[in-house]
Order: structure tokens, then C-alpha cells, then sequence
């Protein structure tokens, strides 16, 4: 018998709703792993400029992080699903106070399951199935 939540993530999986990505930025590689996961996401209408945009506001905060600064910021992004499309304040970077600076990115459902190579939970990329309001802090 399948749980409630197990349900929930099956159907996100298949839907327009949001889910997120979580990764934590500490150094220059971790910019350079965003980047190369964020352009991923061009076949699904996130543009070259907004990916740049990303990764220029993490290397600004990279450079001049104590860690302890608060940083909390979001970022447009645009998602072209076959029907509609969906932009909003898709990218949100948060200090992590010592440890660096989160990346969430809010995307459709759909898309998360579908952007072959996106989810790699080995290195720290983190996608659930569920819907933000689950797991924000």
C-alpha cells in the first residue's frame, strides 16, 4: 500500500506544481556544478542570460562571504512546459551561516523528473517530490 506522501511525490512528478532542488555553495567548483546543472534547464525555457545572472550573484556573494552575513535573495526564472508558461521567483540563495551559501531552485514538477542528469543526489543536488511549503524552514 502506498503512503499519502509517496502518492504526493508521484504525482508532482507529473505536474506543473513546484518542487525544489537544494545545493550548498562553498567554493568556485560548486558555482561551476550549478552552472553545468542550471544549463540543463535551457531546453525548458531558462535562458543563457538568467543562468549568467545565477552564477554572478554566487560568485559576488562567494567573494565576499564570512559565512555570517544574512544573504537572502531571489531570482526570476522562466519555464516553458508544452501548454503554458511559467515564470516566477524561482531561484532563492540563502546564507547558511559557516557554511556557505544554499541555492534552492523552484521549478515544475515535470521538469525535475524529466531534465535528464539534473537530480544527482551524490553530489548534494537534492530534489524531492514534495511541495515547498513542506520542508521550507
Amino acid at each position: 500500500m502506498r503512503s499519502r506522501i509517496r502518492a504526493e511525490q508521484e504525482r508532482l512528478q507529473t505536474s506543473a506544481q513546484p518542487v525544489s532542488a537544494f545545493m550548498l555553495v562553498r567554493v568556485e567548483d560548486d558555482i561551476k556544478f550549478v552552472n553545468a546543472k542550471l544549463d540543463l534547464l535551457r531546453q525548458y525555457g531558462v535562458t543563457k542570460a538568467n543562468i549568467e545572472e545565477i552564477v554572478s550573484a554566487l560568485r559576488e556573494h562567494l567573494v565576499d562571504l564570512s559565512f555570517e552575513k544574512p544573504v537572502k535573495e531571489y531570482r526570476d526564472m522562466r519555464f516553458e512546459l508544452k501548454d503554458k508558461v511559467i515564470e516566477w521567483p524561482a531561484c532563492r540563495l540563502r546564507n547558511i551561516p559557516n557554511k556557505g551559501v544554499e541555492v534552492e531552485i523552484r521549478m515544475p514538477g515535470i521538469i525535475a523528473s524529466s531534465a535528464k542528469g539534473f537530480v544527482d543526489n551524490e553530489r548534494g543536488f537534492h530534489c524531492e517530490f514534495m511541495p515547498p511549503a513542506f520542508y521550507s524552514l
